[in-house]
């Protein structure tokens, strides 16, 4: 007989955001020092040190340092006036727009020490209270975050072992600690300065683009592509800022990958802005099929990155453009990094370009894991654990294995309280989830994600279990915030709870927890040897698995950053100078610019192909489709 659902272990252990439903997050912490482009390109380091947030108020407004500029509002701006910036978040104390593994660990903080230290309206305030609540600022003031260092946070300690009488069962379960820490130690409080990299054009990056294509051998060049961060370094960014958007380039084209290993992007030029891929390394010369009818929709997947990056995806014409397209057989053979990555990040793209259709089972059986791991007669093979999280949220996870190359399949339930029976009543029933959350390993050791509907199909997007977000696309940029080190590590309960009340339970129910269930030594060391497959593919990207995740800032950062004159100059190819001439001939969502002011990228997406069309009518090189 089952054991009674109230005598089952309800500890509060804090909002878990559990192995696999993850919310996004993300900031980057990498530093130049990580940045393996400094060999392929040829110098001596991309510069700068790890991340963190500008102190100085230098990273305004995204990576558009316009605010600080000098000059009259609208008038002439010397170029050689702009500051480099070395970082671009928001000054220390404060979170950048989708920053959500911040806005995770503050709430962790509020969950478990708010009671005593938090906001406070009573007579009489507990020890250490604040008026203002636990925020960021309240944190590195009190001293109890202290920024590079989870070891020196007593924050950090506090939360990781019993503290004033806190029983241990009240403390975060594992995978929160590791978030915690990697927050913590991404906020470095200052990066080190750095120097302007020269302006480069949008004709001389085609030029070299031209020389590099026309040197390579005749059967590579139909499979050469290009991207390119000048819309980074002409907006002022060099050092750790300029290094993590590069990283983000780095991170992105592998993680979208079908490939068996990871390949860099080779830089072309010395600066490393400029990079050449070939297709065939990430398996993107194959059809794909975004509408999942068993038909290819586009050629290939850089043209359905193209679509999809419009309209910073341009056809170019001209002696160096007409080369390029001439020499790769594409009319659009360059992208900007940043537009390229989200584009493929998208809910709508990611899954057909990683191959996942709409129905899970078949894609379960292409990755060789045979049926739903839950459901299937159960074997050792697949490895199960369960734990109580945040709200007497009960979670389920299990670990199949996809067998060539061998890797982790790893899926996750959450189930709301009293929604369905508990799973310490009923330990292998599907208990009434919403979703499975879906992490395992590519063939090139990265982690990719997806979330299955109770009835079998693909979700695009997935309410995840924090109280700051909504439904949030399922892919890298997201999910792999908070898994950017690998599979979070998860603690058993149902075990151990099994064992202390072994009485409570007939013999086959005790036998099949006992078998299936996985004890803690083993489980860890499954879940180490899955996140050493991710870590060693994040090394040789050249970043680190302890720090925020490079990929989901610059990604967030290019959907939610407000646009101001020098970053809008930058993406669209021009000095600042050159952008406030011409400023009442654009498109007149452009105009606050002349006031200094931003715009968001909606506005900016509008207003862009026929503001480039005006500001490059003279150029070399032009887009096609301007008149």
């Amino acid at each position: 007989m089952a054991c009674d659902r109230k005598s089952a272990p309800w500890v509060m252990t804090g909002v878990v955001l559990g192995l696999l439903g993850s919310a996004a997050c993300g900031d980057s912490g990498q530093g130049a020092g990580d940045d393996p482009a400094a060999a392929s390109a040829g110098r001596g380091g991309a510069g700068g040190a790890t991340g963190g947030s500008d102190p100085s108020g230098a990273g305004m407004s995204g990576v558009d340092g316009s605010a600080g500029s000098t000059g009259s509002a609208g008038g002439d701006i010397a170029e050689e006036a702009l500051a480099p910036i070395a970082w671009d978040d928001p000054p220390l104390g404060s979170l950048a727009p989708g920053d959500l593994l911040g806005q995770r660990t503050l709430e962790m903080i509020e969950t478990h020490c708010g009671r005593c230290h938090g906001q406070y309206d009573g007579v009489e305030p507990p020890r250490g209270a604040t008026d203002a609540g636990l925020t960021l600022r309240v944190l590195l003031d009190k001293g109890w975050i202290v920024p590079g260092s989870s070891g020196d946070s007593p924050a950090f300690r506090a939360l990781t072992m019993a503290h004033a009488g806190t029983p241990t069962s009240l403390l975060p379960v594992p995978g929160d600690v590791e978030l915690l820490a990697r927050f913590v130690d991404g906020l470095i409080p200052e990066a080190p300065e750095c120097d302007l990299l020269p302006f480069q054009s949008a004709d001389q990056a085609l030029a070299a683009m031209a020389a590099d294509v026309s040197a390579l051998p005749a059967d590579v060049r139909p499979f050469t592509r290009y991207l390119g961060l000048t819309y980074a370094s002409n907006a002022g960014l060099c050092g750790a800022a300029l290094s993590r958007q590069r990283l983000a380039l780095f991170e992105a084209v592998n993680a979208l990958s079908l490939g068996p290993a990871i390949v860099l992007p080779h830089a072309i030029d010395d600066a490393g802005l400029i990079y050449r891929i070939d297709l065939r390394d990430y398996a993107w010369d194959r059809g794909i099929d975004r509408d999942d009818d068993g038909n290819s929709d586009v050629t290939d997947a850089w043209q359905a990155l193209v679509e999809a990056a419009e309209p910073y995806a341009a056809a170019y014409q001209g002696p160096d453009a007409d080369v390029v397209s001439t020499e790769t057989t594409t009319s659009v053979p360059f992208l900007p990094a940043n537009a390229a990555l989200h584009a493929g990040l998208t809910s709508s793209l990611y899954p057909p370009l990683l191959g996942i259709g709409a129905d899970m089972q078949t894609h379960r059986e292409a990755l060789g894991v045979g049926p739903h791991p839950v459901f299937a007669e159960r074997t050792t093979d697949v490895k199960w654990a369960a734990f109580v999280g945040h709200q007497r949220q009960e979670e389920l996870v299990v670990r199949a294995q996809i067998p060539s190359p061998e890797r982790g399949y790893w899926m996750s339930q959450v189930q709301e309280p009293d929604d369905a029976e508990s799973i310490f009543d009923a330990f292998f029933d599907d208990n009434s989830p919403s979703a499975y959350h879906i992490t395992f390993g590519l063939p090139n050791g990265l982690t990719a994600y997806t979330v299955e509907r109770r009835d079998g199909t693909r979700a695009e997007a997935a309410k995840i279990h924090c109280s700051y977000c909504d439904e949030l696309a399922v892919g890298a940029a997201n999910c792999g915030v908070c898994h950017s080190g690998g599979i979070l590590a998860v603690r058993d309960q149902v075990r151990d709870y099994v064992s202390a009340n072994q009485v409570s339970f007939d013999s086959e129910s005790y036998d099949a927890v006992m078998t299936y269930y996985t004890p803690a030594v083993e489980l860890d060391a499954i879940i180490a040897a899955d996140s050493a497959l991710h870590h060693a593919a994040l090394e040789q990207l050249g970043i680190s698995a302890d720090r925020p995740d490079p990929l989901s800032r610059v990604y967030h950062q290019f959907e939610l950053d407000a646009i101001g004159r020098r970053r809008a100059a930058a993406e669209l190819g021009v000095t600042v100078d050159v952008l406030l001439a011409a400023l009442d001939r654009l498109p007149g969502e452009l105009a606050p610019l002349g006031e200094n002011g931003s715009i968001d990228r909606a506005v900016f997406s509008a207003a862009f192909a026929g503001a480039a069309c005006q500001l490059h009518a003279g150029s070399r090189n032009r887009p096609a489709s301007c008149p």
